[in-house]
């Protein structure tokens, strides 16, 4: 597995307008480029103004999409073949350093690098520049690109055959399931999970907490999304020493949440929390 490492540069704050942006483009379609942005400011926000960036980020894309091979050629190898001639195949990353950076789209472009969610982010605006039709595909644990229905490993940038993606004790429709195109929302959910995965292993549990408030608000008509947050919200004041707080959090997910096993595991947290704060009182 990659090492875990290097989480968000910068401290992350709660902006009232960046979280409104990503509601909004969580709601819109073929918004995987601006989710992604939006999931750079919060890395590090821009030196520059917010929508120079942007701009600069458009014509890197543009300018990846006009370097496609035409002619006869199969437009999506063209694509495939110009990612690759320009540096973004990655044939493995376990001896990478992940961090936080690797979700960053200036510095994914900069750099060639990146984790697969970051990389179908190039590989989806070239092609829809292109006039392919494209998608992100939440895979469990390495996402995927479907490019007009073929699908592609974005750190490899070579075709996938779906037949070697069953595991044993799969069925044809847990598969199915699996390779269903990924929504906007489900998308930037994701790709703050990964960097919330970085704040924790490196015991950030502020800017966890931050992150997680960020999914909350994208999420915020989904309560069994919303009770897992909880949870997590809970563990992270727990490790910050905050017990009374964390009560109130493992309070919330168990009266969200419709899993009677989750429900089971936050009440206890809840009465195990309220004796230590009786305890520490």
């Amino acid at each position: 597995m990659p090492e875990a490492q290097a989480g968000i540069t910068s401290t992350v704050a709660s902006n009232e307008k960046l979280i409104a942006q990503l509601i909004d483009a969580a709601g819109q379609p073929d918004s995987e480029v601006e989710l992604a942005l939006l999931v750079a400011q919060i890395i590090e926000p821009p030196a520059q103004d917010p929508a120079r960036f942007e701009q600069n980020i458009t014509i890197q894309l543009q300018d990846l999409a006009a370097s496609v091979s035409g002619g006869d050629m199969d437009p999506l190898v063209g694509v495939l073949q110009s990612l690759q001639q320009a540096g973004f195949n990655q044939t493995s990353q376990l001896q990478q350093v992940i961090t936080a950076q690797h979700s960053h789209l200036g510095w994914v472009l900069e750099n060639k690098q990146g984790i697969p969610i970051s990389l179908a982010v190039v590989i989806i605006a070239v092609a829809r520049y292109c006039g392919l039709s494209a998608s992100g595909i939440n895979f469990p644990g390495h996402f995927l690109v479907s490019v007009e229905d073929r699908l592609i490993d974005p750190l490899s940038l070579e075709f996938v055959d779906e037949t070697h993606l069953t595991k044993p004790g799969d069925t044809p429709a847990d598969l199915g399931r699996h390779l269903l195109p990924a929504s906007p929302k489900s998308f930037v959910l994701r790709m703050l999970n990964n960097l919330k995965a970085l704040q924790m292993a490196q015991q950030d549990w502020s800017g966890a907490l931050d992150l997680i408030d960020y999914q909350a608000a994208i999420c915020a008509d989904d309560n069994a999304l919303l009770a897992t947050l909880d949870y997590e919200r809970g563990q992270c004041w727990v490790q910050l020493g905050a017990y009374a707080v964390a009560a109130e959090a493992f309070a919330r997910c168990a009266d969200k949440t419709t899993e009677p096993e989750l429900a089971r595991q936050a009440q206890e947290r809840v009465e195990q929390l309220r004796r230590r704060t009786e305890v520490l009182h």
